[in-house]
């Protein structure tokens, strides 16, 4: 037969044994009810079913019988899920226009590194005075097209990529103070709001 444990009125385990062996397997100041009872409470003798637990941030209250939010749990956990989408649109590609026409530049940190330096050729060819509309190199955007990067397209990539950068994150941290002043803060969507990232428009 099977036989749910009840420890400190808490559902314990369940048990199979004869009934004539039950008395054996039970310890001191446990008790043992017929059937199973897996999300159940024992309460002045009778066993009780435990309502469903609101969240996964809700912790089960063994002397008031009720679920209990744990917010600060919920607040950090849906946080780090608020970062992690962060760190997805930084590295989701940025747009910028120049001579008319939208192009999508790779936010990974390797092409950002490659990036940087034609800022720096770019910044190098101001100070000498040289032409800005030279080019400098063709540049694989992540349309897969080509474009001439000149050091007036540098700039206007840097500005641009700099400008969704600082978009996203503010957006992270106007979702984390929506979502830490809310009572129930795992029902928070941090879906909205966000700057475009490639394959989005």
């Amino acid at each position: 037969m099977k036989y749910s444990i009840f420890y400190a009125d808490e559902y314990s385990h369940t048990l199979t044994c004869s009934e004539s062996d039950l008395a054996l397997n039970v310890m001191d100041g446990q008790i043992a009810i017929e059937g199973e009872y897996p999300n159940s409470y024992l309460q002045d003798g009778i066993v009780k079913q435990k309502p469903p637990q609101p969240s996964p941030y809700h912790e089960w209250d063994v002397v008031n019988k009720v679920w209990v939010a744990n917010l600060e749990n919920a607040k950090t956990d849906m946080w780090r899920k608020i970062q992690a989408e962060r760190t997805r649109r930084m590295e989701g590609g940025y747009p910028v226009v120049f001579g008319g026409k939208t192009w999508w530049m790779h936010s990974d940190s390797a092409s950002l590194g490659q990036q940087q330096g034609l800022v720096q050729m770019a910044q190098l060819t101001a100070m000498q005075g040289n032409d800005m509309t030279a080019e400098i190199t063709k540049w694989k955007t992540m349309t897969g097209e080509f474009v001439s990067m000149t050091g007036n397209f540098a700039l206007a990539m840097f500005a641009a990529g700099m400008a969704q950068q600082g978009a996203i994150f503010q957006q992270a941290e106007i979702h984390k103070a929506k979502m830490s002043a809310l009572a129930e803060p795992w029902a928070y969507d941090f879906s909205t709001g966000w700057a475009k990232i490639y394959g989005e428009v």
